[in-house]
């Protein structure tokens, strides 16, 4: 209830903002971006780990179960460093010199990221046969019919055998239709897939058959008249794992942190957060230091960027209703 002053000096009372009962869901500004959100509490278990309308905000626990496969269980060694920054040789715990295969712990770097693997901001200011992308749209007069924008290395390769699911939304003034694609590349910088000269509202899945370390966008006019003025605006690729298109959302960049334990993560064990434990296959377990995970806005998948994976995470988040 608020209180509005009077002429004659009292207050009295005015509208409700909203009833006892009625929840607020999302305010967005005039761009369209959520400030505020009521929220959840929810839940993700498995691996990659999937937090669905995270808001972000660190995680409330986690936990992080281990893996052993062929001797080797979850996280890499960090070597020793050797000198100081005075050039002295360090020692180890016993007054030995340390040697460069000595290994001072080990490192699990926990990996958030979104939903969207195509970055558009990747190429933003690039310009290709009278045509430049701005970050409001791909705008000029088109000198010829296909236009090929440079390759661009990805935050994170994609291994061979990974099914992606593509998704295509743009607005254009074109008199000739204009189509976008993009293109993806081996750690060679030759390409080998493509998805192009297609229109808006376009999908397709497909399995991608050698590991991915580039992309690359272009634009095809079909048919193509020349000294004709182009935009092709409100761009949403969205490029995804698995076989179905979801709602967009864009791309995020990848934010990763780094849990670092005396010794690789086995079967059996499982890091605790808030508790800063790990807790061990024979009931015992033990105090280190577990550091905050953050999310991201929208969906973040939380992997972890070591050889052997986890047997399972599960989070406890904040989720927008």
């Amino acid at each position: 209830m608020i209180m509005q002053r009077q002429s004659d000096g009292t207050y009295a009372e005015t509208v409700n903002i909203m009833s006892p009962t009625e929840e607020i869901g999302e305010i967005v500004d005039a761009n369209g971006d959520i400030y505020f959100s009521s929220s959840v509490i929810k839940t993700a278990s498995g691996y990659p780990c999937i937090l669905e309308k995270s808001k972000g905000k660190s995680v409330s626990d986690y936990k992080i179960y281990g893996n052993t496969v062929e001797k080797k269980s979850v996280g890499e060694p960090v070597f020793a460093k050797l000198y100081d920054f005075d050039g002295v040789r360090l020692l180890d715990s016993e007054g030995y010199a340390l040697c460069s295969q000595d290994v001072t712990e080990y490192r699990i770097p926990v990996v958030c990221r979104g939903k969207n693997l195509f970055d558009y901001s990747l190429w933003v200011g690039e310009s290709a046969q009278g045509m430049t992308i701005y970050e409001d749209g791909i705008k000029g007069v088109p000198t010829i019919r296909w236009h090929k924008f440079p390759k661009r290395e990805l935050s994170s390769p994609i291994p061979a055998g990974t099914q992606l699911t593509v998704s295509y939304k743009f607005d254009t003034t074109c008199t000739d239709k204009g189509n976008l694609g993009v293109s993806f590349y081996n750690k060679s910088g030759v390409d080998f897939w493509k998805i192009a000269d297609k229109p808006s509202g376009y999908t397709e899945t497909f399995v991608i058959e050698q590991d991915c370390y580039y992309m690359s966008m272009f634009m095809c006019m079909l048919p193509y008249t020349e000294n004709r003025y182009c935009e092709i605006t409100n761009i949403k690729i969205q490029l995804e794992l698995g076989d179905t298109a979801t709602e967009y959302e864009p791309y995020r960049e990848p934010v990763t942190t780094n849990i670092l334990l005396d010794k690789p993560l086995e079967t059996g064990e499982i890091l605790k957060y808030p508790e800063n434990v790990i807790e061990h296959s024979d009931g015992t377990s033990e105090s280190v230091s577990l550091p905050k995970i953050p999310t991201l806005s929208g969906t973040t998948i939380v992997e972890i960027d070591t050889e052997i994976q986890p047997e399972n995470i599960e989070i406890t988040y904040k989720s927008r209703r």
